[in-house]
């Protein structure tokens, strides 16, 4: 999971300016993300809590599906891993 503070932090590497594009695909992309891993979060935080079943395998159907709908959603701009 990425923290706060790495999301403002300029990815190293990059000796040339920033273009707009570099700017939108490094930068944006974690923010645009922020929703999906409030999901993961709460799936994580239910199975700690006892509410949801502890399960690799619901837990792998529930990570595809939240990288499907993460796809879908943003597109180009979704996280590649």
């Amino acid at each position: 999971m990425t923290a706060v503070s790495d999301l403002c932090r300029r990815p190293i590497g990059l000796d040339q300016p920033m273009s707009r594009d570099n700017l939108v695909l490094n930068w944006g992309s974690p923010l645009l993300g922020m929703p999906f891993d409030t999901l993961r979060w709460a799936y994580a935080a239910g199975v700690q809590g006892g509410l949801i079943p502890k399960s690799l395998l619901a837990s792998h159907q529930f990570g595809l599906a939240v990288v499907k709908a993460e796809q879908m959603t943003l597109g180009l701009w979704a996280r590649r891993l």
